[in-house]
């Protein structure tokens, strides 16, 4: 692998050019390994204390820019191995004639699944040195949580190990014939973890002046998606007049050049959220150094208007319901609906969700936005947005214009345009179901814009008439329904003709028929959840009609 680690105190030491010496190395690629190793045991889970290249240990567990292929790794060691202290002890090395020695270790700590490092008080890594056996061993750095209590982020001098790997150094004091280095290692616990890997002895080590900083961004567009563009920048502190150029495997790299402005930013344009990226120096001392990320799939969103699962609230409305009363409801951030109903006379449900008024005449970039899952395939989502609501939903009501079908197994994340300038717009989410083992569920909903909408007085739906019309023509009857016969029958307790309409959920007139005998010919509707109203004798009612 190549070498793709950075330093923090000191950004990358080079070779044997600018008067530094390599006096030792070990790097963890070939046996037998300069180093005695207390112990080694490999649970190949979570629990160990090994030289591995992480393919025989947890599979979660990641690390990255370590050197060539293998690296040390040391997880919740008392787990498999006999101790939860453990040592490699490098013994005797020769110094003789070097006088100004650093030593030099890559370090890396792997993130935690659930958020937190997980170091304790407890647990730390040590280097520590004696010359000449004398008996007495002087520390060199330490890794430790800096004494805050548990589930911490492990520190080397204040700054902090990640999953990258990242050179530390420090200086040797003295000289001598041979030295003896231990690096001890003590964890007891899961999750709490260090890996290692180049470890060195340098003399007249040469350290390169540019230091780079953590990444920004910078979005050149905000709209929902995952398609914006982005700019990466980089700061740096320092100058080194011996870096050759700044090159990046995924962008265009521009900005400040580091040989010759100090203290600037590199930029990487070229990529869009959810890219890799990456930059590395190139030439003299700092030659090699990188530093690379990924940006979030999200990291453009325009103005968060309306938390729909928060703040604000879809207003749920039932027009007709299954004998088991099923309907929309929100739940931990979440709304959700399944329509079956085993064993139910009545089948038929429609719910819907619906926001507004929302005055968009001068809004931008209005969108509704949410993800999207289906439990069981049988039933759309039908997502509308209306200038002109009626007080309640139903089609006989409200006339609704179609922003998008989500059609059964199309579930997924959706940013849908709500094409309106309107003063009072509503936004609606209608669930029909006749009884299949559909389930839906909604969350992360919300409207975003690049200039929000304004939202009115709320005022709540009221359906009571259809209830009402319900009654006015007496024993009326319709059967079968659901029907796939092509034809219903429509009766009552008057024998005048009856006069019937068959409308589409969007209000369409499909059917207008004068019946005599009381058959109504279906045949030309497709499968799906329409409106029948029937006048009779100065009486009206509107049902419900399920093609199968």
């Amino acid at each position: 692998m190549k070498k793709l680690y950075f330093l923090f105190s000191v950004l990358l030491i080079s070779s044997a050019s600018f008067g530094q010496t390599t006096v030792f190395q070990e790097s963890f690629e070939s046996t037998p390994y300069a180093g005695t190793i207390s112990e080694t045991c490999n649970d190949t889970s979570s629990d160990f204390f090994t030289v591995t290249d992480g393919s025989d240990i947890a599979s979660n567990y990641e690390v990255n820019g370590y050197d060539g292929t293998y690296f040390f790794a040391a997880q919740d060691i008392d787990g498999d191995c006999s101790s939860a202290t453990q040592t490699i002890t490098f013994d005797d090395i020769n110094i003789s004639g070097y006088t100004d020695l650093t030593f030099a270790i890559l370090l890396a700590e792997d993130d935690s699944n659930d958020g937190n490092q997980d170091w304790d008080d407890s647990d730390y890594f040590s280097v520590s040195y004696d010359i000449d056996n004398s008996g007495t061993f002087t520390t060199l750095l330490t890794a430790d949580n800096n004494s805050q209590g548990t589930n911490a982020e492990p520190q080397v001098n204040g700054t902090t190990l990640t999953s990258q790997f990242a050179e530390f150094a420090a200086a040797i004091s003295g000289s001598g014939s041979v030295i003896d280095i231990v690096l001890t290692f003590s964890f007891n616990s899961g999750d709490e973890d260090i890996a290692v890997d180049n470890i060195r002895l340098i003399d007249g080590y040469v350290s390169c002046d540019v230091t780079l900083g953590e990444a920004t961004y910078t979005c050149n567009a905000s709209t929902t998606g995952n398609s914006d563009s982005v700019t990466i920048n980089i700061p740096y502190t320092g100058s080194d007049a011996t870096i050759t150029s700044v090159t990046s495997s995924t962008g265009t790299v521009g900005g400040d050049d580091p040989a010759s402005v100090s203290d600037g930013t590199i930029t990487i344009t070229g990529l869009t959220e959810g890219d890799a990226w990456d930059i590395t120096i190139n030439g003299g001392i700092c030659d090699g150094s990188t530093k690379s990320g990924t940006v979030a799939e999200v990291e453009c969103l325009p103005t968060a208007c309306f938390d729909l699962t928060g703040t604000n609230e879809f207003e749920i409305v039932q027009i007709a319901a299954n004998d088991d009363g099923d309907n929309w409801y929100l739940n931990s951030g979440a709304y959700a609906i399944n329509g079956y109903c085993s064993g139910c006379t009545e089948t038929e449900t429609d719910s819907w969700l619906v926001f507004g008024p929302l005055d968009l005449s001068s809004a931008a970039g209005t969108e509704l936005v949410f993800n999207s899952v289906e439990g069981f395939s049988g039933s759309d989502l039908g997502i509308f947005y209306t200038n002109a609501y009626g007080g309640c939903p139903d089609a006989s009501i409200t006339t609704w214009t179609s922003i998008q079908t989500i059609a059964s197994g199309n579930d997924g994340y959706y940013s849908l345009s709500i094409p309106s300038t309107g003063t009072a717009v509503y936004i609606g989410i209608q669930y029909a179901d006749s009884d299949t083992v559909s389930s839906w569920t909604l969350s992360n909903v919300g409207i975003y814009a690049t200039s929000c909408p304004t939202l009115g007085t709320i005022v709540a739906s009221d359906c009571s008439s259809l209830t009402a019309i319900d009654k006015e023509i007496s024993n009326f009857e319709m059967y079968p329904n659901p029907t796939d016969l092509g034809y219903i029958n429509i009766s009552s307790r008057s024998s005048s003709a009856m006069s019937v309409k068959v409308f589409d959920l969007l209000g369409k007139q499909l059917i207008n028929k004068t019946l005599s005998n009381n058959t109504l010919d279906v045949s030309n509707l497709n499968t799906g959840v329409y409106l029948l109203k029937v006048a009779q004798d100065n009486a009206t009612i509107t049902k419900r009609l399920v093609i199968k």
